[in-house]
């Protein structure tokens, strides 16, 4: 189980596009999942391990974003495994010029 101390988060942006990275470790069934407005598309859903790549060890998950128009939205991050209660949330604020 991952702890607040642990996952950290970082945004880029390219154009109309931003990354939102969160650290996660898959292998304790813990994994990140977003909640998105209208304004806001999922591009693409990657996960990239650590390195080296050790059994139980973590990485991070990367979620690529595309915006419709230029603002602040907020999203809902949540951490939790498949079918079970949320672990963690966080509001992220993406600001897209």
């Amino acid at each position: 189980m991952s702890t607040a101390q642990d996952i950290a988060s970082e945004t880029r942006f390219y154009a109309r596009l931003a990354e939102v990275a969160l650290k996660e470790n898959p292998t304790t069934g813990y994994t990140w999942s977003l909640g998105l407005p209208r304004q806001l598309t999922l591009v693409k859903d990657a996960y990239v391990p650590d390195f080296p790549i050790l059994a139980g060890s973590g990485g991070t998950h990367i979620f690529t974003l595309r915006s419709s128009e230029a603002g602040a939205f907020e999203l809902t991050a949540t951490l939790s495994r498949a079918g079970g209660e949320p672990e963690e949330k966080r509001i992220i604020t993406v600001v897209f010029p």
